[in-house]
């Protein structure tokens, strides 16, 4: 039997990491250009990408369950 290969397989490994893996990198972009680019778009750039995970955390933690 092949692994995975089943409809009641658990999910993919991209269904479970891809969503963290993305806002990771994101973030790390954000840091990136906070420290490379000065003024201008990437400023703004920077911080929306930077503050992205805490807004996806709030939101997690506000949203009600359900």
């Amino acid at each position: 039997m092949k692994l995975g290969s089943s409809s009641d397989a658990a999910p993919g490994w991209r269904r479970v990491f891809g969503a963290p893996i993305v806002i990771g990198v994101l973030g790390m972009v954000g840091l990136i250009l906070a420290l490379v680019v000065e003024g201008g778009v990437g400023r703004y750039a920077s911080w929306l990408m930077i503050g992205l995970p805490v807004v996806i955390c709030g939101w997690r933690y506000v949203r009600p369950r359900g």
